[in-house]
Order: C-alpha cells, then structure tokens, then sequence
C-alpha cells in the first residue's frame, strides 16, 4: 500500500485500519483469515466485485463522489489496485493505492470517495455487518 499525504499534513494512524500481507493466493488460508476477521469484529457475510476495462465508466461513478456509509466499508484486494481518499475531521485528504494482499476498513461515517487506477483492472472481496450491503451518503 502507498499513502500520499498532503504538504505538511501527516496521515492520523487512527483514521482507518489497513492489514497488508494477506494470504490472497492461498483460498483456503485466505477464507479462514476473513472469517477469523468477521467473527472477531461483528461482521456477517462477504461477497466478491471485479471491475475490468470492460465496465461502464457510469457503473463507477457512484463510487468517486465524496460519501459515508452507515457501516464499515471493508474491501480486501485480491488482484490488481485502486484508489481510496479519505478525509480527516479537518477537511483534508489523503490518498491510498492499494495492492493485492492488502485490505482496508474505512469506519462508518468517515467521508471517502474510491476509483479504479488507470488500469482499471481489480477483484476484492467486500464484507459487510448486514447482508444488504452498505448505501452510500453522498455529500453535496
């Protein structure tokens, strides 16, 4: 994972939670590892997105707007990479490209937008606490 931080701006280490190294090309250990990480933070079931060149550049838009959502946003990335800002409680943003093996829980209510990287190539496995999936808040 690589954070871009704003000039003179350090990133607050509380501001989310970021495991790296996982065992993504191990699907036995990698399944083991997330249910471990649900059991032990209250969360109910996970799914698997892919995004390829193939998807509709409108099918992404609701992701890069800025937005909260009621629960934990939890993404573990199984190939390729993609981009997380996140905003602080004083307005400013940080940057984050993530890789395969690393995952992210950006905390309910945390302002954040995402997008693919230029490649525009990724699968991660999402994990919810409620089985409808999370909605996002947009902010005007």
């Amino acid at each position: 994972m690589r954070v871009y931080e704003e000039v003179g701006q350090k990133f607050p280490k509380d501001m989310l939670t970021i495991l790296e190294g996982l065992p993504v090309d191990d699907e036995a250990a990698l399944e083991a590892r997330i249910e471990e990480f649900k059991a032990e933070h209250g969360y109910l079931v996970h799914d698997i997105v892919s995004i390829s060149p193939e998807t509709p550049n409108e099918a992404l838009s609701k992701f890069d707007k800025a937005h909260t959502h009621s629960e934990d946003e939890v993404r573990l990335f199984l190939e390729g990479e993609g981009i997380f800002d996140l905003r602080d409680d004083d307005g400013v943003w940080f940057r984050f490209v993530l890789e395969k093996g690393d995952m992210i829980v950006v905390p309910a209510g945390r302002v954040h937008r995402f997008e693919p990287t230029f490649k525009k190539s990724l699968k991660c496995v999402r994990i919810f606490k409620d089985s409808s999936g999370w909605v996002p808040q947009y902010l005007d």
